[in-house]
């Protein structure tokens, strides 16, 4: 079953000033993951309870542009960074693949996975991969194997009861702007059975999108009709996903390929502090308070 957002891969070109940058512009701990030896990428870790910001740097070029994850990871760096994709949790990925391929999924495993801790320790996990993965894709999902050094009991009451500087903080919510949400909707439906609320209809637990269109386009001239937003969200476990864009002229994509999207939108809540809203890392962070239970 997917139980939620599992962790965001935001792909930066300096692992050491992105880690920084984002613990003095939020208030949080970042910490060393480590290597993914055969992936060619290193990254570094922000928990968020059991969700977590997974900032990844490329350290070898060639063996990355032939990995799952170092492919996506380029191509966002190409761009100027970013989220590169995400993943949901999943506590029985054997079974959500069995239900998945019969349904007409391509999903593609169970795989092992693998990354080597400053500690010499190895956190290990199964994923279930697609053919592509992109911020305008659908997502891959993980497993974390119980016995790893970052999934025993004490490590997740650890997180679950620790703090950052300021306060506790979870994920609440993901934003990504894309030129077709109709469309990327579809594929969430398709490849991962996760079914879109009502056209424009937020679920009632799920907030609207924190800005109306993200770093949406210019405003059109005088005399030009004004275009709707399309906005496709989905629930997951507490958390939701929100696919949204504003339509271009004739459903043409607001946003050529060979230019910088607007970044995703990461919305945090956390039990102290005030709201705030600011753009790093080649995404927009914005924090709200709220208690967490």
């Amino acid at each position: 079953m997917i139980l939620g957002i599992d962790h965001l891969v935001i792909a930066v070109a300096d692992l050491e000033a992105a880690s920084e940058e984002l613990s003095a512009g939020l208030g949080l701990e970042v910490v060393e993951g480590g290597r993914h030896l055969t992936l060619g990428t290193r990254n570094a870790l922000c928990w968020l309870g059991d969700s977590y910001l997974e900032l990844l740097a490329v350290t070898d070029p060639a063996l990355a542009a032939r990995s799952w994850i170092g492919a996506p990871a380029l191509a966002t760096l190409a761009l100027g960074g970013g989220l590169a994709t995400y993943a949901l949790a999943s506590d029985d990925l054997g079974g959500d693949i069995r239900r998945l391929r019969s349904a007409g999924s391509n999903v593609i495993g169970p795989l092992p996975g693998e990354r080597l801790r400053p500690d010499g320790q190895a956190e290990r996990w199964l994923l279930a991969l697609l053919p592509e993965l992109a911020p305008d894709r659908p997502p891959f999902l993980i497993e974390h194997l119980p016995g790893s050094p970052e999934w025993r009991p004490d490590a997740r009451r650890h997180r679950e009861e620790g703090g950052h500087r300021g306060g506790r903080v979870r994920l609440r919510r993901l934003e990504i702007p894309v030129a077709d949400p109709e469309a990327v909707a579809e594929a969430y439906r398709r490849e991962l059975a996760l079914q879109p609320e009502p056209r424009g209809l937020p679920s009632p637990g799920m907030a609207a999108p924190s800005r109306p269109e993200p770093s949406s386009p210019p405003p059109p001239s005088p005399g030009t009709p004004a275009q709707p937003s399309q906005v496709r969200g989905f629930s997951a476990g507490r958390q939701s996903v929100v696919l949204t864009s504003p339509i271009g002229q004739g459903g043409v994509d607001p946003w050529p390929a060979h230019l910088r999207r607007p970044p995703a939108t990461v919305v945090l809540s956390s039990d102290a502090g005030t709201d705030r809203e600011l753009e790093l890392l080649g995404c927009r962070f914005v924090v709200e308070r709220a208690e967490i239970g």
